[in-house]
C-alpha cells in the first residue's frame, strides 16, 4: 500500500431512507447503480439511519426531514421523490426550514421545480436526472408474471388509497362487472396501493373475494413494484394516482375515474397533475359508464395519444433512455467528490457549521432565524 493510499480519506457513506417499503423500488436501482463506488445502505428505520451517521442521506419524501436535520447536522440530505404528483404534501410537512430544506432534489420536470419553489422549499441543488421508477417502462423490461389467460386484453386497476380521491368506494366488490359490462371477459390485474392494507383493509377483502370467484381477476402483492404490471397491461384504470403519469412512457390507453367526493378531500389540488392533465385518459364520473369507456379505449388506443405524448414530454423531456437511476448514482458520486474538495454551490462545511450553530441555539431555547436556512 502506498503512503497516499494509507492516508486517503475514507469513502463518503451513503444512506437511503425508505419511510415505507414501497419506496424501496425507487431507491434500490440507484443503490445498485452506485455499486461499489461508495459504501451504501438502505434503511426503513430512522434510528438506524441516525446511528450510522452517513455523509449523504437520500430520502424519497420530506417526512422525518426535521428529525434528520437535528440529529445529523453534518449530513448532506436530498430527495428522489417517490411520486410524480403533489396531493398538497408540501403543505403538510411544516413551514419551518428544518422541515423542507433539501441540499439536492432529483427531478425530471419544471412543474415539480415550480411547486417546490412556490412552497418555499427550494433545494440548494437541482439534479435534472429523471425519475428512476419509470426506467423499466422506457427500457421495455419484461412484464411481471400474473397468470391470467392471454386470449383477451389485460386491464390494470391501480387506484390511489386517499379515500376522497379514490375510485375504490365507487366500484366496491363489483369491480369486475363494472370494468367488463356485457363485453368479453377481460383479464383484470388489481394492484393495491401499499397504504390500503393499513387504511382500508375492507377494500382488500372485496378484491380477494372477487378474485376467488373469477379466474380472470388477480390481486397482486401490494408491496410489488407496479411497473412490472404496467408492462403487462393493455390499458390502465386509475383515479388520482401517480400511476397515471408513470404509465405514460408506454403510450397505452387509460380510463380515469373521478370521484364526486374528490374536491372535498384535503389532498385535492386543482393545480396538481391528475386534474391539470385529465385528458391523458378518458374521464369517467359515473361508474355505470366505465365498461363502455374501457371498450372504446381498447378499440381505439391511439385516441388520446397526442395528449399522452404532450404530457410525457413535459414530465420526462429527453430522459427516456431508461438510465435515470444511473444518472442519480453518478450525481451522488460527484457530490461525494465535491464534499472531499470542500466545494459546491455553497461550501458544505459552511452549511454544516451553520446547522450546528442553529442546533445549539435552538437547544438553548432561543429562536433560530429563518435566514440560517437550516
Amino acid at each position: 500500500m502506498t503512503p497516499a493510499a494509507r492516508h486517503a480519506a475514507p469513502a463518503r457513506r451513503v444512506a437511503f431512507y425508505v419511510r415505507e417499503g414501497r419506496h424501496r423500488a425507487v431507491v434500490a436501482p440507484v443503490a445498485a447503480s452506485l455499486g461499489d463506488r461508495l459504501p451504501w445502505t438502505i434503511h426503513e428505520d430512522v434510528d438506524e439511519v441516525v446511528a450510522g451517521a452517513p455523509d449523504i442521506l437520500v430520502l424519497v419524501s420530506l417526512k422525518n426531514l426535521r428529525r434528520f436535520r437535528l440529529a445529523l447536522p453534518d449530513t448532506i440530505i436530498g430527495s428522489l421523490r417517490h411520486g410524480l404528483i403533489g396531493k398538497r404534501g408540501l403543505e403538510r410537512v411544516g413551514h419551518r426550514p428544518l422541515c423542507r430544506r433539501l441540499d439536492f432534489l432529483s427531478v425530471g420536470d419544471q412543474l415539480t421545480v415550480d411547486r417546490y419553489v412556490a412552497a418555499n422549499a427550494r433545494p440548494t441543488e437541482l439534479w435534472w436526472t429523471g425519475y428512476p421508477q419509470v426506467d423499466p417502462l422506457f427500457r421495455g423490461d419484461p412484464p411481471a408474471a400474473h397468470g391470467l389467460p392471454t386470449d383477451q386484453p389485460v386491464v390494470l386497476y391501480a387506484p390511489t388509497w386517499t379515500e376522497g380521491l379514490s375510485s375504490v368506494p365507487l366500484l366496491g366488490d363489483r369491480v369486475a362487472e363494472l370494468v367488463r359490462g356485457d363485453g368479453p371477459p377481460l383479464g383484470i390485474i388489481i394492484k393495491p396501493h401499499p397504504m390500503i392494507a393499513t387504511t382500508h383493509p375492507e377494500w382488500l377483502a372485496w378484491w380477494h373475494a372477487v378474485a376467488a370467484r373469477d379466474p380472470r381477476v388477480v390481486v397482486v402483492d401490494d408491496r410489488a413494484d407496479v411497473t412490472g404490471y404496467m408492462l403487462a397491461a393493455d390499458l390502465m384504470i386509475s383515479d388520482a394516482s401517480s400511476t397515471i403519469f408513470e404509465f405514460l412512457p408506454l403510450d397505452r390507453p387509460m380510463v380515469l375515474i373521478t370521484s364526486p367526493a374528490a374536491v372535498e378531500d384535503r389532498s385535492y389540488d386543482a393545480d396538481d397533475l391528475p386534474w391539470r392533465f385529465r385528458a391523458v385518459g378518458e374521464d369517467v364520473t359515473d361508474v355505470a359508464q366505465l365498461a363502455d369507456a374501457v371498450a372504446r379505449a381498447l378499440a381505439r388506443p391511439e385516441a388520446r395519444a397526442r395528449e399522452r405524448r404532450r404530457v410525457a414530454d413535459l414530465l420526462f423531456g429527453r430522459q427516456r433512455d431508461g438510465r435515470n437511476a444511473e444518472r442519480i448514482a453518478d450525481r451522488i458520486v460527484d457530490l461525494a467528490e465535491r464534499m472531499d474538495r470542500g466545494v459546491g454551490p455553497e461550501s458544505f462545511a459552511r452549511v454544516a457549521e451553520r446547522r450546528r450553530a442553529a442546533r445549539t441555539t435552538a437547544g438553548a431555547g432561543l429562536v433560530v432565524p429563518v435566514s440560517t436556512d437550516v
